[in-house]
Formats: C-alpha cells, sequence, structure tokens
C-alpha cells in the first residue's frame, strides 16, 4: 500500500531540500523510489492534486518528547476484499456474478457492490481459483491441469499458490508441458449422458455439488452461479473435470460427458448422485471398452519447491481449488 500525505508545514515560504526530510528516523534520500513529494508555495493551485479532494483542517499537532518525529499509520476501509461466484473476464474489464464484500456479514446491504475504496487507480489482485488434481511425488506436490498452462511456467519461475485463504510465495521447481495424444486402435469411450436438458442455468438461490469418480479418481463438480447459457454451464462443469481425461459437451440439448480423445482407456464413469436440474431423473452410464495401441495424451502439470529449493508438499492430495500466479501480480 502507497501512504500519500497532503501537508502544510505552516505559512509563508520554506526553503528546504530532500535531505530534510525523514520517514521515521530513515533519511528518505535512502528511500529512492519509495519516496517523492511535490512543494507548494503561497498561492500555489493544488487543484491537480488528487491528495486535496479529501482535505481536512486540523489545530496544530506540536512536537514529541522523544524528538523522533510523530508516530503514523496507515488506514484502510474495513473491508476491501470482496468475494464472487463468478468472473468473467474480457480485455481489460471483468464483471462479477454472486459479489459479495469479503466482511464475514451475508445479511447487510453490501451485495453486488465494490467496496469503497476500489476507485480509479486503486491497485487490486484478482485470485480466480481453478480445479487441480494434486498429488505428491519425490517429496514435491504436484499440481496437474492443462489450465495452468496460462501463465507459461518455467524452472525456476517465482510464482504465488492460493489456497484456502492462505498465499504462499513460491518457485516452478519443474514444469511437463501438455502432450496431445497419440490415437490407439478400436475400443469405444466411456459415456454418462443426461436424460434430459438442464432445468435452470442459474444455481445462486440453490446450488448443486456432485462427484463424478473415473479410473479410480474422484473429481467434484460445484455450480453456484448463474452459468446463463448451455455453454457457460459446460465450462464450469469442465473446470471440475481438469486434468481427468473427459470432458463435458452439449448433445442435442442434452449434457454428455465422454473421454477427450483415444485410446480409450475403458471402464465406468460413476456417481453416487447426479442433480435432476443437470441431469434430468435417469441419467444413463455407458462402460467403455479399452484401446489397443495408442499414447494417452500427458496433462500438463508443475512440481512447487520454496525460493531455497526444499520441496514444497503442504497441499492435500486429490481435487483442491487453488489459485497460481505470477508472484504478486497486481492490477491497477
Amino acid at each position: 500500500m502507497t501512504v500519500e500525505m497532503f501537508v502544510c508545514l505552516g505559512y509563508g515560504r520554506f526553503s528546504y531540500t530532500g535531505g530534510d526530510f525523514r520517514v521515521g528516523e530513515t533519511p528518505a534520500l535512502t528511500l529512492g523510489e519509495g519516496f517523492s513529494y511535490t512543494s507548494y508555495g503561497p498561492g500555489d493551485n493544488v487543484a491537480g492534486d488528487r491528495r486535496s479532494e479529501i482535505w481536512f483542517n486540523s489545530t496544530e499537532v506540536g512536537g514529541t518528547s522523544s524528538g523522533s518525529g510523530l508516530d503514523m499509520a496507515q488506514t484502510a476501509p474495513e473491508a476491501s476484499d470482496i468475494v464472487a461466484d463468478a468472473m468473467s473476464v474480457s480485455g481489460a474489464s471483468v464483471s462479477f456474478s454472486g459479489l459479495d464484500v469479503d466482511d464475514d456479514n451475508d445479511e447487510d446491504e453490501d451485495e453486488n457492490k465494490l467496496p469503497p475504496g476500489w476507485i480509479a487507480g486503486a491497485i487490486v489482485t484478482l485470485k480466480a481459483p481453478v480445479n487441480y488434481q494434486v498429488s505428491i511425488e519425490g517429496g514435491f506436490n504436484v499440481l496437474t491441469g492443462d489450465v495452468v498452462s496460462e501463465i507459461a511456467p518455467f524452472s525456476g519461475m517465482p510464482v504465488t499458490l492460493t489456497f484456502n485463504g492462505t498465499d504462499y510465495d513460491l518457485q516452478i521447481a519443474t514444469y511437463t508441458p501438455h502432450q496431445d495424444a497419440v490415437p490407439g486402435t478400436g475400443g469405444a469411450t466411456a459415456v454418462l449422458r443426461a436424460s434430459a436438458s438442464p432445468s435452470t442455468y442459474d444455481f445462486t438461490t440453490t446450488s448443486q455439488t456432485f462427484a463424478l469418480t473415473w479410473q479410480g479418481i474422484t473429481y467434484t463438480i460445484s455450480l453456484v452461479a448463474n452459468y446463463g447459457t448451455m455453454s457457460g454451464l459446460l465450462a464450469a462443469i469442465n473446470g471440475g473435470l481438469n486434468g481427468s481425461g473427459l470432458i463435458a459437451q452439449d448433445d442435442g440439448g442434452v449434457i454428455r460427458i465422454v473421454e477427450i480423445s483415444s485410446p480409450w482407456r475403458g471402464g465406468s464413469i460413476t456417481s453416487s448422485f447426479l442433480p435432476a436440474s443437470v441431469f434430468g431423473d435417469s441419467p444413463v452410464f455407458t462402460a467403455g471398452t479399452a484401446s489397443s495401441g495408442g499414447i494417452p495424451a500427458v496433462t500438463a502439470s508443475v512440481t512447487l519447491a520454496y525460493d531455497s529449493g526444499t520441496a514444497f508438499s503442504g497441499l492435500p492430495e486429490g481435487t483442491q481449488r487453488i489459485s497460481l500466479a505470477h508472484r504478486a501480480t497486481n492490477t491497477r
């Protein structure tokens, strides 16, 4: 956070240089680009300085007995963070659905409002968690999901990982890029097909969470926002299937989940519960048969380490909602 002050030193003209300024006991000149000032003399127009927009007259502050200057603190609005069910980005524009101020109070009237501190020029950090399949290999957490390629990772790249509200400053230890499959011969994909079209695309009032198990791994899908269209709903489901090798498709107005490509692995997609509002009352499960030959696709993955090079393994295994971005990425 940058602290800005608009201070009147007194009446008349003053003679001073940059070396006369201190921040606490620290000479301002030693702060380099971290400190700057603009001086105004009697009669100067300060209308172009944004600090003059919020100006309060105060009585003389006076000195301190310690001789070390005034103790200063910086303040910010009580709630400067927000949470949202979904975020859409188009160029430099960002829109939110299910927006609320992150103040642990869902009963007040701050829904669908940005905090007062979110003004033009404010610096904000946008965190968009996605599903990764997390495992541990050789003492390192492995994050598997093709979405990781969006940050163009490379070995040694500093990143910030956010999980359960905690930020971890780490580095990419290794990166395995996505590799397309080499199709096999014969076989057939496993299929899960809905028995009816979705009855709604809006899950803001009644959310739905369900799990699909494929090849011994369970993938959890949570529907919590208004997705608007079939394509929006499919995108949400595919987000939960990230790294599974499965894909949700529109099959004549109903949802169909299949393997992405040959070689088919064989076996069945299973689930103990599927919401009727998405899959109808009687979804159909069809077992697949394995192909012969071919090479399965390789899903992109990274391993993580602390800046010292020590392996990072602080994430539980399984499907986890994680935000992974360039170190301290900020957007103005």
